[in-house]
């Protein structure tokens, strides 16, 4: 095969894999934009319920009609709350644990995957999502790594859900320890 021959089937490889990128493209961008905004939503609403304190709720609360608003207010119990909480505070603790080991291990952008993997576990499976992801995302680069972080993140999520939230959370006396293993 000569050097014509074979420059040509480049540029054919390279101008379908452009088509195909160009088609995609848009769709690519239309998920984006949209998992992006409800990311942002979610995150805003949440610092602002869990932060704000009884403000922030009430604030949300007026935005009900007047019926949904006394029922939400009277009926949602103040333990409930509590528990969110709890939870926030303690995903925030793991995402600094895990970044503060996963930096001194020297794991690329340590920072950005031990709060990534710590925020994410605030969502029901997502942590475990999340672990995944980053971990097939380092092993791309390097499979000793990417596996050290997946049994980092393993080990110590397990530690924080079995050992750590039923006796904190249940200590409190928000839920009986027993519902917090599952």
């Amino acid at each position: 095969m000569g050097s014509e021959a074979l420059l040509n089937l480049l540029g054919e490889q390279l101008v379908a894999s452009a088509q195909a990128l160009v088609s995609g493209l848009p769709d690519l961008l239309s998920t984006g934009l949209s998992l992006g905004l409800l990311l942002f939503v979610t995150v805003i609403l949440t610092v602002f319920l869990l932060v704000g304190g009884p403000a922030a709720w009430q604030g949300l609360l007026r935005w009900l009609p007047a019926w949904w608003r006394r029922r939400i207010d009277q009926e949602l119990p103040a333990r409930l709350r509590l528990f969110l909480r709890g939870q926030t505070i303690l995903a925030l603790g793991f995402s600094l644990i895990l970044a503060i080991v996963f930096s001194l291990l020297g794991i690329p952008f340590g920072l950005l995957f031990g709060f990534l993997i710590g925020m994410a576990s605030l969502i029901p499976f997502m942590g475990a999502v999340s672990q995944v992801g980053v971990s097939l995302f380092v092993m791309l680069h390097d499979l000793t790594t990417g596996l050290t972080v997946f049994a980092i993140a393993f080990v110590l999520g397990q530690i924080l859900d079995n050992v750590v939230v039923p006796r904190g959370m249940g200590g409190l006396g928000v839920l009986n320890p027993l519902w917090l293993l599952f």
